[in-house]
């Protein structure tokens, strides 16, 4: 199994799209366009203290690597997405669940853009 299938799985978006691999391109552009906006908005909210808005990015990031079966960045942003506690403050691990998520998507978009590049689609 290569790194990059470990990371997300592209036969599993293809089946998804009915094969078009013309359109896996395109969305994957589209995110890797998009995502660094997103690490952004955990990056503030975090440095905020602002558990809702963090609540809020992780969620909208955890759909949008949900998209490319990439089980490792959807756990990383489903924990950060719940890095609140009771009285919606951080928890107190939230900034390392910040981090594990950033990580998490770096590796998917670096794994995607080679991807992307094999095929021809980038």
């Amino acid at each position: 199994m290569s790194d990059t299938h470990r990371i997300f799985n592209r036969d599993t978006v293809l089946e998804g799209l009915g094969g078009d691999l013309e359109l896996y391109g395109e969305i994957a552009r589209l995110f890797l366009a998009h995502y660094p906006e997103e690490l952004d908005a955990l990056r503030e909210a975090l440095a905020a203290g602002d558990a809702h808005a963090l609540h809020h990015a992780a969620h909208s990031l955890k759909g949008a690597v949900s998209n490319f079966a990439a089980p490792h960045a959807v756990e990383t942003a489903r924990a950060t997405e719940f890095a609140h506690k009771a009285d919606d403050k951080l928890a107190d691990n939230a900034a390392a669940l910040v981090t594990a998520t950033i990580d998490a998507v770096e590796a998917l978009a670096t794994a995607m853009r080679a991807d992307l590049e094999a095929n021809g689609l980038s």
